[in-house]
């Protein structure tokens, strides 16, 4: 974060939705899922769009396992 105004996960946020107003899009620019911070973004992603109702609940419960299975390859660094 050194000379930043936004940590990594600020940034990539405000940077997919800069003006967000209103329900949130259906999980558009989902990232890829390379490392614990993508993952972050991801289920803030999906957290969104449960609150905004844009995903149903059994679709968010597919993606949320996926990205746990994610985030362990992510901390076990394969």
């Amino acid at each position: 974060m050194k000379g930043k105004r936004l940590c990594y996960f600020h940034q990539e946020s405000r940077r997919l939705h800069p003006n967000r107003v209103g329900p949130a899009p259906i999980l558009r620019d989902f990232p890829v899922l390379e490392d614990a911070r993508s993952v972050q973004i991801a289920l803030n992603q999906v957290i969104q769009a449960l609150v905004h109702r844009s995903i149903d609940i059994p679709s968010a419960a597919q993606i949320l396992c996926g990205l746990r299975m994610a985030l362990g390859q992510a901390k076990s660094g394969k």
